[in-house]
């Protein structure tokens, strides 16, 4: 009765053997056991000696997982494959950034200080493609480390193209923290360190 219920509200099809709700099912199943777990906790502090939980365990783990899960698992997979996906063109990723890039230059000259964060955030994030979690990662005391480290080898330089040294000359490499003590890189252009070296200003 249990699984024709959850069958049910989940919109299975016998025919195709699909749910219309593929994760329903396995939200359903992982509460029935945390009550189930819970109800058996609360036995065991009551001396309740009843099997009924013990046996509800067994025909759940019997059960569950290849009547109910499998198949829920599996038209979840079916629905994530071939998926069309909608991307943005390249000409509204350019238009956008270049009014982030503008209205960042606006606030910079009108010396507002949360505007001209939340727009350098911005800018940088979309030009190296990371989340606002990771770039605000940066710290002013990493920063200033690395514009006081910030020098070519003359070395590297010498073994670089004309094209190659103009691009050194216009965009910089930092690195900062990432998740679970990982290096991430980012490239800042000058506009951006114009932008970031006012921030200081307000420090």
């Amino acid at each position: 009765m249990l699984l024709s219920t959850v069958k049910n509200l989940a919109g299975y099809d016998p025919t195709e053997k699909i749910y219309t709700i593929p994760t329903l099912p396995v939200k359903i199943g992982y509460c029935l056991r945390r009550c189930v777990e819970l109800n058996k906790t609360a036995g065991i502090s009551a001396n309740d000696k009843s099997l009924i939980t013990k046996n509800f365990i067994s025909l759940y783990d019997a059960d569950w997982n290849s009547q109910i899960s499998s198949v829920a698992r599996q038209t979840s997979q079916k629905n994530r494959c071939n998926v069309q996906k909608l991307l943005p063109l390249c000409s509204d990723v350019q238009e956008l950034f270049r009014f982030v890039k503008e209205e960042g230059e606006r606030v910079r000259k009108e010396n507002s200080y949360v505007d001209l964060l939340r727009f350098t955030l911005c800018e940088v994030s979309l030009f190296n493609r990371k989340r606002g979690g990771e770039i605000q990662r940066l710290t002013v005391a990493g920063y200033l480390k690395w514009k006081t480290s910030n020098a070519l080898d003359k070395n590297i330089l010498s073994t670089l193209s004309y094209f190659e040294i103009q691009l050194c000359k216009s965009h910089t490499r930092i690195e900062i923290g990432g998740k679970f003590g990982r290096t991430v890189p980012i490239i800042l252009t000058k506009s951006m360190i114009e932008k970031l070296d006012t921030l200081l200003k307000f420090l």
